[in-house]
């Protein structure tokens, strides 16, 4: 992953975080804030694992360690 997309991964993260922790803090619901804080931030991290990869569909054929796109053959 590059440099910039990890910086971008940690930005989402982050403002997750910050989103739970202001909604709850906004509601008065304190003993919640740090939670629902953290689980927006989980699952953000979760959602954007895959940023910046190729996506493959079914099988993928290696010549000398790298995968061969045969889709012109």
């Amino acid at each position: 992953m590059s440099e910039r997309l990890a910086l971008i991964r940690l930005l989402v993260v982050s403002a997750s975080w910050a989103a739970g922790s202001t909604a709850m803090a906004a509601l008065q619901l304190r003993g919640l804030r740090d939670l629902v804080g953290l689980a927006l931030a989980a699952a953000a991290y979760w959602l954007t694992r895959d940023l910046g990869r190729r996506r493959r569909r079914g099988e993928v054929k290696y010549w000398r360690g790298r995968p061969v796109d045969d889709r012109w053959n």
